[in-house]
């Protein structure tokens, strides 16, 4: 089972932003308000392995506020996003019992990425950071298994391009490998997925053109992993994409 996150959340939604965001890549989420009595009371109803935290500004109360939840939870691992950041809050913060301390604002890729790493897999699979948020920012929905497998398939064939090459046979018993399903529901739910996205318009940006037909899975898997690759490749000094 993967693991589960506590997100509290803003006036301006970033706690559910970043469980939806989370989710797709593959961990249990949940939210609740950024008041300790809310923190602590969900705490205490579930399994959590973490929780993520808004610290407006340094004061005596958001160093109490990290304290207690560290009291009452020795095992949590505990990131604080901080809005007002000067430089001796992460050790401050740090000594109060956060094991991160995050400088807001942040993009989405590096919340994915911190989270990768201060919160490993153990025996589930996440997808790379770089997957999900690029599908993300592209409208892709996260609320349908087709997503997931979309991920799936486009980290596939990013390590493995010859994965390509036999769709059918190879990418779909692959993904249903990885995901514990069979290849058959990967691949009907992958057509489901993308006919939902195509009659939305959602794939007109993927192709930088309105498709005039329902693209094929393999046409879109293609795509998105060929803009992917470019979008990584111009944008950052990385080539190696993360995987915690």
């Amino acid at each position: 089972m993967s693991k589960k996150i506590l997100l509290a959340d803003t006036f301006f939604g970033s706690g559910r932003h970043y469980a939806s965001l989370l989710s797709a890549i593959g961990y249990q989420t949940d939210v609740c308000s950024n008041t300790l009595s809310d923190i602590t009371n969900k705490l205490h109803s579930g399994s959590f392995s973490a929780v993520m935290i808004h610290i407006m500004k340094l004061s005596d109360e958001s160093i109490n506020f990290i304290k207690l939840i560290r009291r009452d939870f020795p095992a949590l691992t505990i990131a604080a996003l901080v809005y007002d950041f000067p430089e001796r809050t992460v050790n401050v913060f740090t000594e109060a019992g956060a094991d991160k301390v995050i400088a807001a604002p942040c993009t989405d890729y590096e919340i994915c990425c911190i989270v990768t790493k201060i919160v490993p897999s153990d025996d589930s699979f996440l997808f790379m950071p770089e997957t999900g948020c690029f599908l993300i920012s592209n409208n892709f929905p996260t609320d349908f298994d087709g997503f997931g497998y979309l991920c799936c398939a486009i980290e596939t064939v990013i390590t493995d391009p010859s994965a390509m090459q036999s769709v059918t046979s190879a990418l779909y018993v692959s993904i249903a490998k990885t995901m514990n399903t069979s290849a058959v529901l990967v691949e009907r739910s992958l057509r489901h997925y993308i006919r939902q996205c195509y009659e939305c318009g959602i794939l007109n940006e993927l192709f930088r053109i309105s498709p005039e037909r329902l693209p094929t899975n393999t046409e879109v898997i293609a795509a998105a992993a060929d803009r992917l690759i470019c979008k990584i490749q111009l944008f950052s000094t990385v080539t190696v994409m993360v995987r915690s």
